[in-house]
Protein backbone atom coordinates (compact mmCIF):
# COMPACT_ATOMS: atom_id res chain seq x y z
CA UNK A 1 0.00 0.00 0.00
CA UNK A 2 1.41 3.59 -0.46
CA UNK A 3 1.63 5.57 2.47
CA UNK A 4 -1.55 7.86 1.21
CA UNK A 5 -3.50 4.98 1.77
CA UNK A 6 -2.40 4.23 5.15
CA UNK A 7 -2.47 7.94 5.77
CA UNK A 8 -5.98 7.74 4.92
CA UNK A 9 -6.72 4.67 6.45
CA UNK A 10 -5.53 6.15 10.48
CA UNK A 11 -7.76 9.11 10.09
CA UNK A 12 -10.44 7.07 10.03
CA UNK A 13 -9.61 5.77 13.59
CA UNK A 14 -10.70 2.11 12.47
CA UNK A 15 -7.09 0.59 12.96
CA UNK A 16 -5.39 0.08 15.89
CA UNK A 17 -1.97 -0.37 14.14
CA UNK A 18 -0.86 0.43 10.35
CA UNK A 19 2.62 -0.64 9.07
CA UNK A 20 4.05 0.02 5.66
CA UNK A 21 6.27 -2.09 5.07
CA UNK A 22 7.08 -5.48 2.92
CA UNK A 23 5.01 -7.84 4.07
CA UNK A 24 7.70 -10.86 4.20
CA UNK A 25 9.58 -8.33 6.33
CA UNK A 26 7.17 -7.47 8.78
CA UNK A 27 6.63 -11.07 9.81
CA UNK A 28 10.17 -11.87 9.90
CA UNK A 29 10.12 -8.82 12.81
CA UNK A 30 7.17 -9.45 14.36
CA UNK A 31 6.79 -11.41 17.64
CA UNK A 32 3.52 -11.35 19.07
CA UNK A 33 1.36 -14.17 18.22
CA UNK A 34 -1.86 -14.01 16.50
CA UNK A 35 -5.07 -15.63 16.45
CA UNK A 36 -6.34 -14.70 13.21
CA UNK A 37 -4.77 -13.78 10.12
CA UNK A 38 -6.14 -12.15 7.33
CA UNK A 39 -5.37 -11.07 4.06
CA UNK A 40 -7.89 -10.33 1.61
CA UNK A 41 -7.35 -9.17 -2.22
CA UNK A 42 -3.49 -8.98 -0.92
CA UNK A 43 -1.76 -11.85 -2.68
CA UNK A 44 -2.48 -10.14 -5.94
CA UNK A 45 0.82 -7.82 -5.49
CA UNK A 46 2.63 -11.13 -4.11
CA UNK A 47 4.33 -13.93 -6.03
CA UNK A 48 6.00 -16.63 -4.39
CA UNK A 49 4.13 -16.84 -1.44
CA UNK A 50 6.46 -19.67 0.34
CA UNK A 51 8.08 -17.01 2.10
CA UNK A 52 4.64 -15.58 3.55
CA UNK A 53 3.50 -18.72 4.77
CA UNK A 54 6.21 -19.08 6.46
CA UNK A 55 5.54 -16.09 8.52
CA UNK A 56 2.70 -16.32 8.99
CA UNK A 57 3.57 -20.30 10.58
CA UNK A 58 5.68 -18.19 12.76
CA UNK A 59 3.09 -16.00 14.13
CA UNK A 60 -0.28 -18.02 14.40
CA UNK A 61 -1.36 -19.20 17.55
CA UNK A 62 -2.27 -22.72 18.35
CA UNK A 63 -5.88 -23.13 16.95
CA UNK A 64 -5.37 -19.54 15.19
CA UNK A 65 -6.51 -19.01 11.55
CA UNK A 66 -4.91 -18.06 8.68
CA UNK A 67 -7.79 -16.69 5.86
CA UNK A 68 -6.85 -14.84 2.95
CA UNK A 69 -7.93 -14.85 -0.79
CA UNK A 70 -6.08 -15.14 -4.19
CA UNK A 71 -7.23 -14.92 -8.19
CA UNK A 72 -7.41 -18.05 -9.44
CA UNK A 73 -4.87 -19.74 -11.53
CA UNK A 74 -6.40 -22.52 -13.32
CA UNK A 75 -3.32 -23.76 -14.97
CA UNK A 76 -0.13 -22.85 -13.17
CA UNK A 77 0.73 -22.46 -9.53
CA UNK A 78 1.67 -18.82 -10.17
CA UNK A 79 1.16 -16.52 -12.91
CA UNK A 80 1.42 -12.95 -13.35
CA UNK A 81 -1.61 -11.87 -15.46
CA UNK A 82 -1.65 -9.00 -17.82
CA UNK A 83 -3.41 -7.18 -14.85
CA UNK A 84 -0.02 -7.13 -13.48
CA UNK A 85 -1.35 -9.03 -10.72
CA UNK A 86 -0.63 -12.53 -9.49
CA UNK A 87 -2.83 -15.18 -9.74
CA UNK A 88 -2.40 -18.93 -7.80
CA UNK A 89 -3.50 -22.41 -8.23
CA UNK A 90 -5.16 -24.53 -5.43
CA UNK A 91 -3.00 -27.20 -5.49
CA UNK A 92 -0.44 -24.81 -5.46
CA UNK A 93 -1.65 -23.57 -2.00
CA UNK A 94 -2.45 -26.70 -1.16
CA UNK A 95 1.10 -27.56 -1.59
CA UNK A 96 2.46 -24.63 0.32
CA UNK A 97 0.08 -25.41 3.56
CA UNK A 98 1.46 -28.84 3.94
CA UNK A 99 5.08 -27.76 3.81
CA UNK A 100 4.59 -25.17 6.35
CA UNK A 101 2.42 -27.12 8.56
CA UNK A 102 -1.08 -26.10 8.18
CA UNK A 103 -3.90 -27.82 7.68
CA UNK A 104 -6.63 -26.62 4.84
CA UNK A 105 -10.40 -26.32 6.24
CA UNK A 106 -11.51 -25.03 3.38
CA UNK A 107 -10.71 -23.54 0.13
CA UNK A 108 -13.81 -21.94 -1.96
CA UNK A 109 -14.09 -20.72 -5.26
CA UNK A 110 -15.98 -17.50 -6.09
CA UNK A 111 -15.48 -14.24 -7.78
CA UNK A 112 -13.29 -11.99 -5.60
CA UNK A 113 -14.03 -8.45 -7.27
CA UNK A 114 -15.62 -7.20 -10.70
CA UNK A 115 -13.34 -5.66 -13.22
CA UNK A 116 -14.75 -3.88 -16.42
CA UNK A 117 -17.86 -5.58 -14.82
CA UNK A 118 -16.61 -9.08 -15.29
CA UNK A 119 -16.45 -11.42 -12.30
CA UNK A 120 -12.57 -12.21 -11.41
CA UNK A 121 -12.33 -15.83 -9.96
CA UNK A 122 -10.78 -16.23 -6.99
CA UNK A 123 -9.84 -18.83 -4.36
CA UNK A 124 -11.19 -17.88 -0.38
CA UNK A 125 -9.02 -19.97 1.55
CA UNK A 126 -9.16 -20.98 5.58
CA UNK A 127 -5.92 -22.80 6.53
CA UNK A 128 -5.24 -23.58 10.53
Amino acid sequence: LSRAMLDQARQSGAYRNLTHADIGAYLDKASSAADLILAADVFIYVGDLAAVFAGVRRRLAPGGCFAFTVEASPDQDLRLLPSLRYAHSEAYLRRLAAEHGFVVDRILGAPLREDQGVPVAGLYAYLS
